[in-house]
């Protein structure tokens, strides 16, 4: 795993899995309302991880799949306590004229619940310009840490091939 520290930089984290399937444990602690860090894949889809106790559940809101999803219900734990991601994606498959075959899923577990059960995800206009640009310039396995200037802390990350 790359790891990049530097807090003005807005570090992102990228490890990478060689499968377009792999499984994530993402524990993190965030320390204020109001900032949007979130664990973003290879196509773009993001499950948003920031402070939303007590608030509605939306889809920009904790563990939403932004634009997409709202979680089922709002696990969220009060500020400077430690959350739990589990994320179970499975990648898009395209053909080789580059038309979509199999649509992308995800199901997410947020401190122990499920917020999403293989919810099928959309092209992304992202993804799709990218592959056509270069099909093999996004890694199948990657994921992004984001950080937006707002502390947060992830610990004890792990990522596998299903």
């Amino acid at each position: 795993m790359r790891t990049v520290t530097d807090p003005k930089s807005g570090a992102t984290v990228k490890p990478t899995a060689s499968s377009t399937a792999c499984s994530r444990e993402l524990p993190s602690t965030d320390f204020r309302q109001g900032r949007a860090p979130s664990c973003e894949d290879a196509n773009w889809y993001e499950v948003q991880i920031l402070d939303s106790y007590g608030l509605e559940g939306r889809d920009n809101e904790c563990g939403g799949i932004y634009r997409i999803a709202p979680p089922a219900v709002n696990m969220c734990r009060p500020p400077l306590m430690w959350q739990t991601y589990d994320i179970e994606y499975h990648a898009p498959r395209y053909d080789e004229a580059g038309v979509r075959t199999t649509p992308g899923r995800i199901s997410v577990n947020h401190n122990g619940k499920q917020i999403h059960q293989d919810v099928e995800l959309p092209d992304s206009p992202q993804a799709v310009e990218r592959r056509q640009a270069n099909p093999r310039a996004v890694p199948a396995g990657r994921i992004v840490l984001h950080y937006h200037r707002d502390a947060i802390e992830y610990r004890n990350i792990w990522l596998e091939e299903i």
